[in-house]
């Protein structure tokens, strides 16, 4: 699991205060987590050329594989229902 840097809390925290002033509402917790996970992976990732695939969690991504090879191992035998579980993230 990838631990989320203070950086994205930050302007997840940011963007969450800006939906209030504008808005009148805050992201759930569902959307929190989903941001929370996806800001973290661009955050860690953003640097590569490869797919990553994750499984989200309350306290950051979990990192499943990086990269075509590493993806076709993890998912050759999983079930297309499991796999539809997996995120997906590509810089």
């Amino acid at each position: 699991m990838i631990v989320p840097p203070r950086e994205v809390r930050d302007d997840l925290e940011a963007a969450n205060a800006k939906l209030v002033r504008a808005h009148g509402f805050t992201l759930n917790e569902e959307a929190w987590v989903w941001e929370l996970n996806r800001h973290t992976v661009d955050y860690s990732f953003a640097y590569l050329d490869h797919e990553v695939v994750y499984r989200e969690t309350p306290e950051g991504p979990e990192v499943l594989a990086v990269g075509y090879e590493e993806i076709l191992a993890l998912t050759k035998d999983v079930s297309l229902e499991e796999q539809g579980k997996l995120q997906r993230w590509l810089s």
